[in-house]
């Protein structure tokens, strides 16, 4: 499965914050490169 698929379909039902909080909790090391990377994709949904 395509990724940014998948974090679009995050997002659409559980919200920007949410779905990046959860995010950090699976990638806990790299929250803030992690971050970063969501929301510039989130940009270009």
């Amino acid at each position: 499965m395509n990724n940014n698929f998948l974090i679009k379909t995050l997002v659409k039902y559980f919200g920007e914050t949410k779905t990046i909080k959860m995010l950090n909790l699976v990638h806990r090391r790299s929250i803030n490169k992690r971050a970063r990377k969501y929301k510039a994709l989130l940009k270009g949904i």
